[in-house]
């Protein structure tokens, strides 16, 4: 069944979020995986002082989503993420 992952992203560093990003996509190929949305909040709508950006990517199964994150093709993107961002990953099973 279907999950999405969500992502909560604060950049913290412009340049290595772009690095990051750009880096991303190819990782989930493997694992027939898709960006569904990336955009940000408009900080006119926000209550809070700063923008965040959002990630949602759907995945076919949970187990998909297990095996991307603990790929070393992801795993080795992870030092740059942690440099550019603080993120919070969750998964989400579709229940119908």
């Amino acid at each position: 069944m279907k999950c999405l992952l969500v992502g909560e992203i604060q950049v913290l560093d412009a340049g290595q979020w772009v690095r990051y990003k750009t880096m991303v996509p190819e990782t989930l190929k493997p694992y027939r995986a898709k960006v569904l949305f990336r955009g940000s909040t408009d900080p006119v709508l926000s209550e809070q002082g700063q923008g965040h950006d959002l990630v949602i990517i759907e995945f076919p199964d949970a187990d998909s989503i297990r095996r991307w994150n603990e790929s070393p093709e992801y795993q080795a993107l992870i030092p740059i993420r942690e440099a550019a961002a603080e993120i919070r990953l969750t998964a989400y099973r579709a229940t119908g």
